[in-house]
């Protein structure tokens, strides 16, 4: 199915191995991820060229890396509203949609309970100022709460199963945005 729509998606490693070209061939999708990136890097990267085309869609995807910084879930949250402002800026006409922070399995840089914090922090943040919420985190968790197994090589990156799960999600997100 062709998408005449225009994608833009930013964040870390996890967003930047995203082969969002092989992966989903049909959709126009710009990926300016880059690994290591923590939100204090991606706000200074955030450049003119991400625009062009103009996105009609924003998906920002960052955090985990601020984590294994020692920032608070607080800080990771003024710091994405900063970025969004940011966004906006350069294209007021793009909807801007935050994607939760993804799980982790026994990563001892990162912890779950400050995820879900965090993500909790990110839907608010959607909510009170008109941004649209992207609730991957669910689709990643085992029984236990933990990144599947089968979704990780290293506790904290994706495989290309769960990158493949990722890119269904992102055609569902927006064949509910074409209705």
């Amino acid at each position: 199915m062709e998408n005449n729509l225009n994608f833009l998606f930013t964040g870390d490693s996890i967003t930047d191995w995203f082969d969002t070209a092989e992966l989903l061939k049909s959709y126009k999708i710009k990926n300016v991820g880059v690994a290591g990136d923590s939100t204090a890097e991606l706000a200074e990267r955030i450049n003119y060229s991400w625009f062009e085309p103009l996105p009609d869609y924003i998906f920002l995807c960052i955090g985990t890396n601020d984590l294994a910084r020692k920032r608070t879930p607080e800080e990771i949250r003024d710091k994405i509203l900063d970025i969004c402002t940011k966004l906006s800026n350069y294209s007021k006409s793009s909807k801007i949609v935050l994607t939760t922070v993804f799980p982790v399995r026994n990563n001892p840089d990162r912890f779950m309970e400050d995820i879900i914090l965090l993500n909790e922090l990110i839907r608010k943040v959607s909510i009170n100022n008109g941004y649209m919420f992207f609730n991957l985190f669910p689709n990643f968790t085992d029984e236990a709460g933990m990144l599947k197994e089968k979704f990780t090589d290293d506790g904290l990156h994706l495989t290309k199963a769960a990158y493949v799960r990722w890119a269904d999600l992102f055609k569902n997100f927006v064949k509910g945005l074409e209705k």
